[in-house]
């Protein structure tokens, strides 16, 4: 008999308002089945990522410490993540972003004005995530 285990998909989210990583978290974890981890200081932002090896990142652009641009470029600089899809989101707003995206370490990401609506949101993560990684193994009988 074959047995399914599917994998979670892992989402790190970067902003300095606890409140906002601690929603999303909520938001993405309770409703999508997602392992969610939160980073509300920028200056350890690279540090936790390769740590936690995401699959997708939620990050804010206007950061005390280091800001968004910089801390996406630093990640994408690491092997082990240079390919991990980065989403911006943030309060300010971008003039051509909405429309072009943000370009870090060469890369074009989307953008996303503060607030966002979550169907958006969602949506533009589920774009980058590979099918729901699982694996296929026998069970004893």
């Amino acid at each position: 008999m074959l047995k399914r285990v599917s994998v979670s998909a892992r989402i790190l989210v970067v902003d300095d308002e606890p409140a906002y990583t601690r929603l999303i978290r909520l938001i993405l974890s309770r409703n999508c089945g997602y392992e969610v981890l939160e980073e509300n200081d920028s200056t350890r932002a690279v540090d936790t990522a390769d740590a936690f090896q995401p699959d997708v990142i939620l990050l804010d652009v206007v950061m005390p410490g280091i800001d968004g641009g910089e801390v996406a470029n630093q990640i994408l600089s690491l092997p082990r993540l240079t390919d991990v899809p980065i989403v911006f989101v943030s309060a300010i707003a971008m003039a051509d972003a909405g429309k072009h995206g943000v370009t870090a370490n060469l890369k074009e990401f989307p953008f996303y004005s503060k607030p966002v609506r979550m169907e958006k949101l969602l949506a533009c993560i589920a774009r980058f995530l590979r099918p729901v990684a699982s694996t296929i193994g026998a069970t004893a009988q």
